[in-house]
């Protein structure tokens, strides 16, 4: 007679009837717990490696463009310094080596894992349709927007950051205005969310329980904007990013609703001009509530999306359909 077939493990009485978070924390008490400390000293190093970066290329940008100039004669320097990163190369030097930094030290932590690197940053498939990814994606505009209406109501202070980053949308145009969208949308989409959803999150969701996990990753995603009412601002997009990253078991649609969020702010500060000077024209307005119409109909599409994954019936990380590397 042939010999029986073997029969998968089954799960442990004890959290068969359990909610998704109670069989999670039941499969990792089966497991070795891994390492925190090296995450958290990974994030502080790869924030403080950024600053000194940028830093560092503003002030040869600088120097570049006004000649040798002394740190001493710069604190005299405040409006040109301000006007500096108006320009294409002090636009430049601000954003590029940070970003740089990200993604450098992403892979790089990832490498030293034993997973592979596509499993360590969540660089799968997943079980979502792409369709799915797209609609958590266009969504995200949406988490920005609202929480944009509420600090609005809150304070009139934009922020530094946000203030400067404003004044450089406006005054580009033409092909450069292209390498913004790129610098700002999609860099920060790749780089931030390989480093802070695909390593940082990736490994907390493996210790913490995913309101923990998420909660802990956005706040150090909002603390690596650096500016404090901008920190604050990016905390609810972080939060969102990091459950469509969770749920969808990949980075892949919070790098695209990271990127979309990114370049639409960009697109439409462009679009929309300077709301101190100028009243947006009918044909900008109807952009505008266009793409609040879709943003908004994708978001709740996501809710509902989300929601009905929430209540399905949830799998062991590790006895799932295997996922593919993309």
């Amino acid at each position: 007679a042939p010999a029986p077939m073997p029969q998968p493990a089954a799960m442990p009485a004890a959290v068969v009837h359990q909610g998704f978070d109670d069989v999670i924390l039941a499969w990792r008490a089966e497991k070795k717990l891994p390492r925190i400390w090296t995450v958290m000293l990974t994030v502080m190093a790869t924030i403080l490696l950024s600053i000194i970066a940028s830093t560092v290329a503003y002030f040869l940008a600088i120097q570049i463009e006004y000649g040798p100039i002394s740190p001493r004669q710069l604190t005299n320097m405040r409006q040109e310094l301000e006007s500096f990163a108006q320009t294409r190369i002090g636009f430049l030097a601000m954003v590029l080596p940070g970003q740089v930094i990200f993604f450098v030290m992403a892979l790089s932590a990832a490498k030293l894992s034993p997973q592979p690197l596509c499993e360590r940053l969540t660089l799968t498939r997943g079980p979502f349709a792409v369709w799915h990814w797209l609609v958590l994606a266009l969504a995200t505009p949406a988490v920005g927007f609202i929480t944009s209406i509420i600090l609005s109501q809150l304070t009139r202070d934009r922020g530094t950051n946000m203030e400067t980053m404003q004044q450089v949308f406006r005054a580009h145009t033409g092909a450069f205005f292209y390498v913004i969208v790129a610098m700002v949308g999609i860099l920060p989409g790749i780089c931030e969310e390989l480093f802070f959803r695909g390593y940082v999150q990736t490994r907390l969701l493996a210790r913490f329980p995913p309101l923990v996990a998420i909660g802990t990753t956005s706040l150090l995603f909002s603390i690596a904007h650096l500016d404090p009412l901008h920190a604050v601002a990016v905390f609810p997009l972080g939060v969102w990013l990091g459950i469509i990253a969770w749920q969808s078991r990949s980075i892949w649609p919070s790098v695209i609703g990271h990127t979309i969020n990114n370049s639409a702010a960009v697109v439409l500060t462009q679009f929309a001009g300077n709301p101190k000077t100028a009243t947006p024209s009918v044909g900008a307005a109807i952009v505008l509530l266009l793409i609040f119409s879709i943003t908004g109909a994708s978001l709740l599409v996501s809710l509902i999306l989300l929601l009905v994954r929430r209540n399905a019936s949830p799998v062991l990380p590790g006895i799932e359909t295997p996922t593919t590397s993309l």
